[in-house]
């Protein structure tokens, strides 16, 4: 077997004279070149694919694949986008080979066409590429090596880095030096374009709304808000906010016609997002500035303008300025190395598509018929036997490593106490919000409209909530009793009542009546229900394993009525010292 020799990597200009290779046509001339080296690879200078199939190839050719030492050329590379005549190389390529691989590069191994820089990786990290190596008389690094350099960046800032015979003076595998980890905080590897996409088309809507009423003090708060988005868009990933989650709702009814992910790296687009955490910050910084400087109002438009001309950009097209920005100015001038930008997002992107939950993968909504299989020796042998094997197969293997009749789409079902967060915080963000408007007195003077707004929004899902729920407390009464039992979500059932007490603080100025009725719903049933459950800690023996601080919310919700009674009617004040006597007793 023929040893690596390191050296350099055949590139740019000194790599593009494929007239020099035998045959009419161009096609004829690309399968010579690939009958004259062991692995050719044909891609672009600053495409991370490209660079990390580059990187697992060196990798496992022993750090280089040149014949500079006066060994045999291993590894040739052809830039494709710097090289004369490039686009018809690509052209011809495609036509060679169809959509396998999609896009650059594309990666001859012995002769053979093994695809791009997913397949490479996939190889290296099952073993095969050593093994295609092997056969063609290499002796490749060992790999488990291989597969570590593959998946870890770290490992790869450790490989040497050779330099090149390409006239353009900057050839062969890129460099992979130390430098920052991106992306940064919690923010993911790989993300779908489609998502991208429809936070960029929901921030243009909002922008040019903003655009359209800026003189008022309601599109500045707006503006706030999609600051509050940005930022948590940049620090959680894409689907990590409210525009995310709305994108995300209609990507799940896309993916039922055939839509798939498309997914890309991960920290250009945070960079991205952080971009246009920076332009909202601005614009809103400005439009509160305005009260103060009139003049300031026009700038704050401004920003405003710019943050719905690139969200439309990237709406439309895909393409977004902060990430095409980010990738030229550092990412080409290696101020960040390419390892630590692209060196996870291959491994990153095949494990999101294969654990994506595509519509097909879902469970079945019949009940299916589960089958033990015996063994052949089991099942000669006596009955014994087979019934011990019966008996090893149940219940344990049946209820926990199948699906069971249980896993289903039921929202009946499967509606749960825990959800009442969900309008029990949105009525509280319209109880707060009301507090700030004008006539409250305070001097914050928020829009009104706002409270209005997610005072309907909260009504909508709390009653939809209400009759979820009630119709589940007469289907499967059982499974509300176990709900009541469990020692933590036992503990949200008063959270039904306190929504509906601070209805009542929500509606007291439009309805006065409306409002009282919905306080002695809510006030008396949050009592009773924290006297049962308090009851019985005493009666009950528990474990301290078992104490849990969702016990405190119990005690806790009694300050509720106790401050919502006196707002709704100032009779209510002396009332209310039963609710707060007892919370503060067991708070």
């Amino acid at each position: 077997m023929v040893d690596v020799e390191l050296g350099d990597l055949e590139t740019g200009a000194a790599a593009s004279a494929l007239q020099s290779y035998v045959g009419n046509s161009l096609q004829a001339r690309l399968a010579n070149c690939v009958a004259c080296t062991t692995v050719v690879v044909f891609g672009r200078r600053h495409c991370p694919y490209t660079v990390e199939a580059l990187r697992v190839l060196s990798q496992a050719l022993g750090g280089g694949g040149g014949g500079g030492g006066g060994g045999p050329q291993l590894l040739s590379y052809f830039v494709t986008d710097e090289m004369a005549g490039g686009a018809a190389v690509e052209a011809a390529l495609k036509k060679l080979h169809g959509s396998h691989p999609p896009r650059a590069p594309y990666v001859y191994v012995n002769r053979a066409m093994v695809g791009g820089c997913e397949e490479v990786t996939k190889l290296a990290r099952e073993g095969e590429l050593g093994r295609l190596l092997a056969a063609a008389g290499i002796r490749a690094v060992p790999t488990g090596a291989v597969a570590a350099a593959a998946a870890s960046p770290d490992a790869a800032s450790s490989s040497p880095n050779k330099g090149s015979s390409s006239s353009s003076g900057d050839g062969g595998v890129p460099a992979v030096e130390s430098g920052w980890v991106l992306p940064l905080l919690g923010y993911p590897h790989a993300v779908d374009a489609r998502v991208l996409r429809g936070n960029a088309f929901w921030t243009f809507v909002t922008a040019l709304l903003i655009c359209i009423y800026y003189r008022n003090t309601a599109a500045h708060w707006v503006m706030g808000g999609l600051m509050v988005d940005a930022a948590l868009r940049a620090a959680g990933g894409p689907s990590f906010s409210a525009l995310g989650a709305l994108s995300a709702a209609c990507l799940a009814l896309l993916d039922i016609v055939g839509s798939r992910p498309n997914f890309l790296p991960g920290g250009p687009r945070q960079m991205a997002a952080l971009a246009e955490l920076a332009v909202t910050a601005l614009a809103f910084l400005f439009f509160l500035t305005a009260d103060h400087e009139g003049k300031l109002l026009i700038v704050g438009l401004s920003f405003s303008c710019l943050l719905g001309a690139l969200a439309a950009a990237e709406a439309a097209a895909g393409w977004s300025a902060a990430a095409a920005g980010f990738e030229a100015g550092l990412v080409r001038t290696r101020l960040l190395s390419h390892g630590t930008v692209y060196g996870c997002f291959v491994e990153a992107a095949q494990e999101a598509e294969a654990a994506y939950p595509y519509p097909a993968r879902r469970p079945p909504r019949r009940r299916t018929t589960q089958t033990v299989v015996l063994s052949a020796a089991a099942a000669a042998g006596p009955g014994s036997d087979a019934e011990s094997v019966l008996m090893s197969a149940a219940p344990i293997d049946v209820r926990y490593k199948i699906k069971t009749p249980g896993h289903d789409w039921n929202a009946i079902k499967h509606c749960g106490i825990g959800l009442m967060v969900i309008p029990f915080g949105l009525v509280g963000l319209a109880g707060a919000w009301k507090s700030a408007d004008p006539g409250s007195g305070l001097g914050l003077d928020a829009p009104a409209a706002v409270y209005y707004a997610v005072g309907i929004l909260a009504a909508i899902v709390y009653c939809s909530w209400v009759v979820a729920y009630g119709c589940k407390i007469f289907l499967y009464p059982k499974r509300v009793l176990k709900e009541a039992a469990d020692p933590v979500a036992g503990h949200l059932f008063t959270l039904p009542f306190v929504v509906s007490t601070l209805f009542a603080l929500v509606v007291k100025d439009r309805d006065p009546t409306l409002a009282r009725v919905l306080y002695w719903l809510g006030a008396p049933a949050v009592l009773l229900l924290s006297l049962l459950w308090v009851a019985a800690w005493f009666s009950t023996r528990y474990s301290l394993e078992r104490f849990s601080t969702a016990w405190m919310l119990m005690p806790v919700v009694n300050f509720v009525p106790a401050a919502v009674g006196p707002l709704v009617d100032p009779t209510y004040r002396d009332a209310t010292q039963a609710w707060f006597a007892f919370g503060f007793a067991f708070w």
